[in-house]
């Protein structure tokens, strides 16, 4: 039997079925994966092609910028490369999930609501994706469709709880109920990091660009991307080097362009090393907030919701769910407490 036809047949095989549908709790979303990927190898879960419905205030759709796409599947490499934010499209990338259905509470706007079709695959040896959305260009995640390689159809639904369509989606289909309790209520966990140097705010200034691009031109696109990777690039390279080294001294500037960004970190770093312990401060977690920070219009949600608002969040929860006629194959339960 042809190889072709080997790999033909194991995706033929049935799936096994759990004899009540199990429900996993975890503190980090990411985590969940632990669970999801022995269910896909264990065929408890179809290999290719499931259903996701991802209760979230947040999309978890980043890339991880660092990870090479091979590492996709090596399920440990995966697992330590993966954090909460950007552990969806991995699996997207790997077929095991080739629609999201990103069910988000009304304080949450960092994807437009409709339904988004693109392809992700892999390019330069990392995973990228076509998607233009503003979301995917600021992680610097854009490559042109016919450049990809190893790409899958993906299907991402941005909807609120109280749109009616998961049970026309789902249908007879397998799928993953899974819920992030952030969705009741949650923070910014970055808003107040290192208040006294004003740190968050000034982070804004430094990881702004401007969107000069043209929305229907991928060669501008691209331009923008390409412009958008070196600052990220820059701002990781800085922040290790502080890590490293506690300071500034042997920092090289390799791209001049930068000059007024380095500037502009410089002034915070000296701010944060004036108002706090050189060894209080969390370098990663600096970069890892300016991150989040560029685009005014798409910043991470904050809304701390009254017990009468979770109350009635819960509620709509259990009316959509309802509304869906197939069981889920399984549930999964993201805490998200800590932050």
């Amino acid at each position: 039997m042809s190889d072709t036809a080997c790999s033909s047949k194991f995706h033929e095989m049935k799936t096994k079925k759990f004899k009540k549908v199990p429900i996993f709790i975890v503190e980090n979303h990411n985590d969940v994966c632990e669970i999801l990927l022995p269910s896909f190898a264990n065929r408890y879960l179809p290999f290719q092609n499931n259903i996701i419905v991802h209760f979230d205030s947040h999309p978890d759709c980043c890339l991880p910028r660092q990870m090479l796409a091979e590492t996709a599947f090596n399920r440990s490499l995966l697992l330590e490369s993966l954090s909460i934010e950007n552990w969806l499209m991995p699996l997207a990338y790997m077929g095991c999930i080739n629609q999201i259905a990103w069910i988000k509470p009304h304080f949450s706007h960092q994807i437009p609501n409709g339904l988004h079709q693109f392809s992700v695959g892999e390019f330069d040896e990392k995973i990228c994706v076509s998607s233009s959305l503003d979301y995917f260009l600021s992680d610097g995640a854009f490559q042109k469709e016919e450049l990809l390689n190893n790409k899958k159809p993906i299907k991402l639904y941005v909807k609120e709880i109280e749109d009616s369509f998961a049970h026309e989606m789902i249908g007879d289909l397998p799928w993953i109920l899974d819920i992030d309790l952030d969705f009741f209520s949650t923070f910014n966990p970055f808003i107040s990091i290192y208040p006294k140097a004003d740190t968050y705010n000034k982070l804004k200034a430094i990881f702004h660009i401007e969107k000069s691009y043209e929305p229907e031109d991928p060669e501008s696109i691209l331009k923008y991307v390409e412009a958008r990777n070196r600052h990220l690039d820059f701002f990781e390279k800085i922040f290790q080097h502080m890590a490293t080294n506690g300071n500034l001294d042997k920092f090289q500037m390799t791209d001049e362009s930068l000059r007024d960004k380095f500037n502009l970190t410089k002034d915070l770093i000296e701010s944060l090393c004036h108002h706090y312990s050189i060894y209080d401060i969390d370098w990663f977690l600096i970069n890892d907030a300016g991150c989040t920070t560029d685009d005014d219009e798409f910043q991470l949600p904050h809304h701390e919701s009254t017990d009468a608002e979770i109350k009635e969040g819960m509620k709509k929860l259990e009316i959509f769910l309802k509304g869906i006629k197939r069981h889920p194959e399984i549930i999964t339960i993201s805490r998200s407490s800590i932050d």
